[in-house]
């Protein structure tokens, strides 16, 4: 897993650091009987030229969005997993991020995946511990896409 990324530049002779990043994975659980997901919790910069500076870390604050189109009843995990609702700046700051409400529902969804123009798409998966082969091992479902229309600034807090 990428914890971290340092920039450099040739200084005639050799390399010298720049910038540096480091950044702070968790795995969340999403609390919908599906597996963890990596998530992505924080940013660290620091410049690094004629000593080092770090500035305040950047965060990130979720929701949970369905990633498929849940029937009620029909035997398959809801899939309600993470999305980014807010970007926070270390210096006070905060970009709020919004998202368009799902556009299909169980029993309303496109009659051709072909000509789909709606925010949901065809998918098919292989349940865990199934191999693709299997006559059962394939499932094919509908799942949400969640674009973002606004990321606006939030005032601080």
């Amino acid at each position: 897993m990428l914890t971290g990324v340092t920039s450099q530049v040739w200084r005639g002779t050799a390399f010298g650091d720049v910038d540096s990043w480091t950044l702070t994975h968790s795995f969340r659980d999403p609390g919908d009987g599906t597996r963890a997901g990596l998530w992505l919790d924080a940013i660290t910069n620091a410049g690094l030229v004629g000593g080092a500076v770090q500035i305040p870390q950047i965060s990130f604050d979720s929701i949970q969005l369905a990633n498929r189109v849940d029937a009620a009843g029909d035997g398959q995990p809801a899939m309600k997993w993470l999305r980014v609702s807010a970007v926070k700046y270390g210096t006070g700051g905060m970009l709020a991020v919004t998202y368009y409400p799902p556009d299909c529902k169980p029993g309303d969804v496109p009659s051709a995946p072909d000509s789909n123009a709606r925010r949901c798409m065809p998918m098919k998966w292989t349940r865990q511990g199934r191999p693709p082969s299997a006559p059962t091992g394939s499932t094919s479902t509908w799942c949400s896409r969640s674009p973002s229309p606004i990321w606006c600034p939030a005032p601080s807090r």
